[in-house]
């Protein structure tokens, strides 16, 4: 290498020192006491518990929502935050449930556990019709149906055994397995038996398909 080579190596190297930038003074109380808030003065399980047991479950354009989000607003007014406020965007129809109940009234009477899937329309009083199980796996099989299921309570699914349970609905984790659900994949594999997109693409267009063939038929609910 000439000489006039190392001296031009060596500008370079003077001038890309010359940007590094300087290292951060570490303002270790301010550390510590942001560490103190978190661990000792924490409102994480305070906020949880008003907004899951005493505002409740909530969808988007329910009253709860609107509750919830004020309420937000609010605590965060009260502690110190400043421009706390809500900005208001165009949804459409809210929805909550009031109420349901379902009862079977033959052969027998029988008081049924039903929830409604979320922005189902309310029945506007109480309403009876006869039950049919149908199996709709593909447009094909709806048009089977077709003119036959107006009125009717339409049983969608197959039926599921119920059995005793054998073991408590709810398990407490130890402290090692909360430790493990700590941990977890950035870039999880898929689990085993979990459809492919082609499928998951199928049974959304397959299930707007429905949604119009039942207001279509005039079915009176299904399950």
């Amino acid at each position: 290498m000439s000489t006039r080579s190392c001296l031009v190596f060596g500008l370079a190297a003077v001038c890309v020192s010359s940007l590094l930038p300087a290292e951060e003074a570490v303002d270790l109380e301010m550390i510590t006491r942001i560490r103190d808030e978190g661990l000792a003065n924490s409102k994480v399980m305070d906020t949880v518990g008003y907004l899951t047991d005493v505002i409740g479950p909530r969808v988007t354009g329910s009253p709860q929502m609107k509750q919830a989000s004020e309420w937000t607003r609010d605590q965060l007014q009260s502690w110190g935050l400043a421009n706390a406020h809500l900005e208001g965007w165009r949804f459409g129809r809210g929805w909550s449930l009031e109420r349901a109940n379902v009862q079977m009234v033959a052969p027998t009477s029988a008081t049924l556990i039903a929830v409604p899937r979320a922005f189902t329309p309310g029945t506007d009083g109480p309403r009876r019709g006869r039950v049919v199980k149908v199996k709709l796996d593909s447009e094909a099989d709806a048009e089977k149906y077709r003119g036959q299921l107006a009125g009717r309570i339409v049983l969608v699914n197959d039926a599921r055994a119920t059995l005793n349970p054998d073991k408590a609905p709810f398990t407490r984790y130890s402290d090692k397995e909360l430790d493990d659900l700590e941990r977890f994949d950035v870039m999880p594999s898929p689990r085993p038996g979990m459809p492919d997109r082609e499928t998951i693409t199928g049974r959304t267009r397959m299930q707007r398909f429905l949604r119009e063939f039942f207001a279509t038929e005039k079915v009176l609910a299904t399950v």
